[in-house]
């Protein structure tokens, strides 16, 4: 997934189309599980998403704290719920203010992160 975050989670609209694709009897319930017995298991999921704010500000101590609690209910209670294993987050911080020189760099570790993904063995895909 990939989104600016916006009042510290994804836009609306992305959180919209996740309750109308992530349904019930679809990727989980009903015949499916939830978690590890979810209709996406075996599949992986990224997040990519950039913030308005400094890596400090999202560290433990930072002036919004632990860029973990802010991941946690789309990472556990959306992705990991309806199967998915979550790979870590490629973030970028502040891209606004970055140097056309940064911002270079910020794109190309972007590009290395999805280049490591798609060359990475898969897990098998459930029927």
């Amino acid at each position: 997934m990939s989104f600016p975050m916006w009042w510290f989670s994804m836009p609306a609209v992305l959180k919209g189309w996740v309750d109308r694709v992530f349904v019930m009897g679809g990727v989980f319930g009903g015949e499916h599980g939830f978690f590890e017995d979810a209709a996406l298991t075996g599949r992986r999921a990224m997040l990519l998403f950039t913030t308005g704010g400094s890596a400090e500000a999202f560290e433990s101590g930072g002036a919004f704290g632990p860029m973990d609690d802010f991941l946690f209910h789309i990472r556990r209670g959306m992705l990991e719920f309806v199967g998915y294993e979550v790979l870590d987050p490629v973030v970028t911080h502040k891209p606004v203010r970055m140097t056309d020189e940064e911002r270079g760099v910020a794109l190309r570790r972007v590009e290395r992160a999805i280049d490591d993904v798609a060359g990475a063995a898969t897990a098998p895909i459930r029927p």
